[in-house]
């Protein structure tokens, strides 16, 4: 309280100061026939005369210059509350930025250290955020967050401390005993509750779900590797089904083995350190290659080959996806202008991420590479899974339609496995199926997955598009997918995947 009205004190002690100079200055310096007996009686009544008499010496002047500083001492209070707030309060929410929050925080900190009590803190994001930012200006962002921002300082008036960014709710809760899930659990069915409220966003009903991360207070905590590990948590609620995370000490350790796998991984790139496996496609009315799928190797320094599956998933969420997609597509073009020079017609598939399909200069550089390497389109397949489509499908499947224009060919691989993948079929020109090897395994005595990939190839050929069995182990298997007229066939039934010298 006393740092809200500091300038307004200090006004009114100013003008106090100034009343009681500009009076006592008047009165010894120009007396003006008040009394100058030396007698003290008559000196302290003059005194007070001149300071409280309605004659006194500029009387008005006085109370005009009081108001003066009163209210400039007001006005500067108020422009100083205002910029305190927009210094300490998110502009969106209104509630207190993470300023305020740390302050909050520490202030825990210390109490939990006298009274030991437990304390969890959580930070809550809404989802959807992105797509109403694509869709609404942020104008109406801002309202939504402000309206959800509300109705939380309303329902959790005592935990919520804040917004640590515009999109980040902070909460802090205690708990007495261990029961710390069960304080958890009621506090996110609340949360959970309250958002079934109904928003509206430009006369459209919208409902919100919250992504939560939450961490313990453990002793060695500051207030700042408190929320870190919050922010931690809450970036791993992003893969949860109930998007709830609770932040434990092993989650730093993956989080230290991903950043180092980052680094060595760009230095691979750079150092030459990756290579591509080819495992043949066969022709199955022939028994003949017809095609190569190229499949990436790690040759790690002190560890040998690694396997994809031990890394792909990690370059994915890096920003050398982008940088691992030209890489691989220079090494395939390199490898299909050695075969052709060979004599060998054989195609060659490459697979792409999600994420590379957002590249907006990846036709760009297939172009160059194919001048580069004197070959044609036509001999290149562009291998992409069902799960390309999640995030962004509008700009997936403009990507892939300009590849087929140039004269590439796009094949849909783990075909089955989702639900994504006929919704969007229609949209661009299919080459090939890959019927994922869950289907393939054992299909001679497996009735239901007889049907499913019986119906795939119908409907592949329906479309001009070739079928490809992935994951073919035995002759069963080859002779059944053969009688089903499915046309190539790709397993360890006729090869593993082994570097360019040695399987062409």
């Amino acid at each position: 309280m006393r740092k809200k009205w500091d300038m307004i004190l200090l006004g009114a002690l100013m003008c106090i100061i100034y009343w009681y100079f500009e009076s006592s200055i008047h009165y010894f310096i120009f007396p003006n026939g008040y009394s100058t007996s030396l007698t003290s009686n008559v000196y302290h009544i003059s005194f007070w005369r001149e300071i409280f008499s309605p004659d006194a010496h500029e009387l008005y002047t006085r109370i005009f210059v009081i108001c003066v500083v009163m209210i400039f001492s007001v006005i500067t209070q108020i422009i100083i509350n205002r910029q305190r707030f927009f210094a300490t309060h998110n502009d969106a929410t209104k509630l207190p930025n993470k300023v305020l929050c740390l302050d909050d925080i520490q202030e825990t900190i210390n109490l939990s250290r006298k009274n030991k009590k437990g304390y969890i803190l959580l930070i809550a994001k809404p989802n959807h955020l992105s797509l109403i930012n694509r869709i609404l200006s942020m104008r109406e962002r801002d309202k939504i967050l402000l309206t959800l921002a509300q109705r939380m300082k309303k329902t959790f008036e005592k935990t919520l401390l804040g917004s640590w960014r515009a999109t980040n709710f902070v909460f802090l809760i205690n708990f007495s005993g261990e029961n710390d899930n069960k304080t958890i659990q009621d506090f996110l069915k609340t949360l959970k509750k309250l958002l079934q409220e109904t928003v509206l966003i430009d006369t459209i009903p919208f409902h919100f779900e919250l992504n939560v991360g939450a961490c313990l207070y453990q002793a060695p905590y500051t207030a700042e590797t408190w929320v870190q590990n919050a922010y931690k948590a809450l970036a791993k609620s992003y893969h949860q089904a109930d998007k709830f995370n609770l932040y434990h000490e092993d989650d730093d350790q993956e989080s230290r083995q991903l950043l180092q796998f980052i680094g060595e991984f760009h230095h691979a790139l750079i150092q030459n350190e990756l290579m591509l496996y080819l495992q043949p496609k066969i022709e199955l009315s022939t028994n003949e290659v017809v095609s190569y799928e190229a499949l990436s190797r790690w040759n790690r320094p002190n560890e040998g080959v690694v396997l994809p599956s031990e890394y792909i998933a990690k370059v994915e969420e890096s920003a050398d996806v982008f940088n691992f997609a030209r890489y691989n597509v220079d090494i395939a073009f390199a490898y299909h202008a050695k075969m052709l020079a060979q004599g060998n017609k054989a195609s060659i598939a490459i697979n792409l991420a999600a994420a590379n399909l957002q590249d907006q200069h990846l036709c760009r550089y297939v172009t160059k590479k194919l001048a580069e390497y004197g070959i044609s389109a036509e001999g290149i397949y562009f291998e992409i899974t069902e799960s390309t489509f999640f995030e962004y499908p509008k700009i997936a499947i403009n990507m892939l339609n300009e590849l087929s224009k140039q004269g590439f060919k796009i094949s849909v691989d783990d075909f089955g496995t989702g639900f994504t993948s006929l919704s969007y079929l229609s949209q661009f020109k299919v080459d090939e199926i890959k019927i994922d090897r869950m289907f393939i395994t054992g299909i001679h005595q497996n009735e239901i997955n007889q049907h499913i990939v019986n119906n795939v190839i119908m409907l592949a050929h329906s479309m001009n598009a070739s079928v490809c069995a992935e994951g073919i182990e035995t002759n069963e298997e080859y002779q059944y997918l053969k009688s089903l007229n499915c046309d190539l066939g790709q397993g360890y039934y006729w090869s593993k995947p082994l570097p360019f010298e040695q399987m062409v």
